[in-house]
């Protein structure tokens, strides 16, 4: 299953970890070239310097899906 997370802080990093582990095809989005950077080092993961919010307005759902993307997620700062 491929899932991408938005957001590579705690949450984000420990997620993309565990799903990872577990031979998930993950992919991570974060504003954070530092973080993005550490996550390629320690994680088999696909990884992106960008702001996720832009990706889902751009993308929209229906995309996501057809790309089998199953699950997003993301910080509640971004939902506001």
């Amino acid at each position: 299953m491929k899932i991408a997370i938005l957001g590579a802080g705690r949450v984000g990093s420990s997620l993309a970890r565990n799903l990872s582990n577990n031979n998930y095809e993950v992919s991570i989005v974060d504003e954070s070239k530092t973080k993005i950077d550490l996550l390629q080092e320690k994680l088999d993961v696909g990884c992106a310097v960008g702001h996720a919010a832009p990706t889902i307005v751009v993308m929209g759902v229906r995309v996501l899906r057809k790309a089998s993307v199953q699950y997003m997620f993301t910080s509640q700062l971004e939902l506001a």
